[in-house]
């Protein structure tokens, strides 16, 4: 094998690069599960794609022998048209993460900086290695961001401030009186992009409304994705609301094609789908709803979400909680990807997949329960009685457990 160290630049070999959610299949085969496997890892739509992107595809498929439209004209002009902007205001993009990669490449180089969230958004930091740059990292008190903080770390070489509305992992937002003092604050010093991936989801009163300060002339760059609400995430189609002369720039350096033909066609359907938009939307809102109280009932500490999932804290190392619900065809966004080990990222499914993952979870969580306490060294007489078991039920299950120690299998609760 060739070695190719020495024609490497230094900064590549130091990323870390993104870790996907695994593919159904990939788990299937590493589990050997054959039931069913409810994939809550991505933030992926649970209700499927709009039926008229799907119908769009089938009615453009045959003309996939032309490239497509680069310039992206129509679907450009009917985002324009659908949020009250100019055409020359939008970039096109395969995804949001194509227009992130563009926003860095056209901004970061060596001894610029990028603030950012902690934790956030994994392509953050990646971009910063990615360009040789520096990642400034600011702390939320809940996983919120101190947009105060992050305009206070403001130098001469920050180039952009990435705010991530509602975040990902956590799923919290600002306020519109925090990003308008925070916008004030920064003062167009540098560019901030807000990430508005999971935007569609929101139905907090106070959300900000970014567009208008683009409006004014501010230095931002608003991120928008079609792969939530409508379920496009497997064709990649993404967007930046941008000032003129940055769109001008972004579109010299992109793929050229990137945005393929399928995807266009998928995208200008599911504009004009605002059913498919109102289910998601409610769906959402009723699985907010279930998990808050589902988790309220098992104890379990959870940021208020404004997405499409829900960030848990066990208060202890989640990754045996995380493996557990894996082997019982349950796939969760483990916390350690984040640097959060105690933590996890639920993603919504449907409600059928709501309940039986949060059956799931119970029993999960009331085997680890017995585990401890069949690892507790024997106590006084008065402490055991102090401290015994709520139920016969799990006094008898400590006996079994005692009993069979390590012949048990764990169940796939999917079937």
């Amino acid at each position: 094998m060739a070695d190719y160290t020495d024609l490497i630049r230094p900064n590549i070999r130091d990323v870390k690069p993104y870790i996907p959610g695994k593919p159904v299949e990939e788990l299937r085969r590493e589990l050997q599960i054959e039931g069913e496997i409810a994939k809550m890892a991505s933030n992926e739509n649970m209700l499927g794609p709009s039926p008229k992107a799907v119908e769009a595809i089938r009615e453009t498929a045959e003309g996939i022998n032309y490239y497509p439209d680069d310039s992206c004209y129509y679907l450009k002009q009917a985002i324009a048209d659908k949020y009250g902007v100019v055409p020359d205001m939008v970039h096109v993009t395969s995804g949001g993460v194509e227009l992130l990669y563009n926003l860095g490449q056209v901004l970061l180089g060596p001894g610029d900086e990028a603030i950012m969230a902690k934790p956030t958004f994994m392509v953050y930091p990646i971009l910063s290695k990615l360009f040789n740059c520096k990642s400034v990292e600011v702390e939320g008190k809940r996983f919120e961001h101190d947009l105060l903080r992050m305009a206070d770390a403001i130098t001469e070489k920050t180039k952009v401030i990435w705010v991530a509305s509602p975040s990902n992992p956590a799923g919290t937002y600002n306020s519109a009186e925090e990003v308008d003092a925070f916008i004030k604050k920064v003062d167009d010093r540098c560019l901030i992009v807000f990430d508005e991936a999971y935007t569609e989801f929101v139905d907090a009163d106070d959300y900000p409304d970014t567009l208008h300060y683009l409006k004014e002339g501010r230095r931002i760059c608003i991120l928008r994705t079609l792969s939530k609400t409508l379920g496009l995430a497997g064709v990649r189609v993404g967007w930046g609301f941008a000032d003129p002369e940055l769109c001008g720039y972004l579109r010299t350096i992109r793929i050229n094609f990137s945005v393929n033909l399928l995807a266009q066609a998928a995208a200008l359907a599911a504009l004009k789908d605002d059913e498919h938009h109102r289910r998601g939307y409610e769906h959402v809102k009723e699985c907010r709803e279930f998990f808050y109280r589902e988790l309220d009932r098992l104890g379990v500490d959870y940021l208020p979400t404004q997405a499409n999932f829900i960030f848990v804290n066990f208060k202890r190392d989640a990754r045996s909680i995380s493996d557990a619900l894996k082997h019982r065809g349950f796939l969760v966004r483990p916390g350690w990807v984040f640097g959060t080990p105690n933590h996890m990222r639920i993603s919504f499914a449907t409600m059928d997949m709501n309940k039986r993952f949060i059956d799931a979870l119970e029993e999960v969580l009331e085997e680890e329960a017995i585990e401890t306490a069949v690892k507790a060294p024997v106590t006084s007489p008065r402490k055991m009685l102090s401290s015994r078991p709520q139920s016969r039920r799990e006094a008898a299950r400590i006996q079994h457990h005692r009993r069979n120690r390590g012949s048990r299998k764990p169940s796939n609760r999917i079937s």
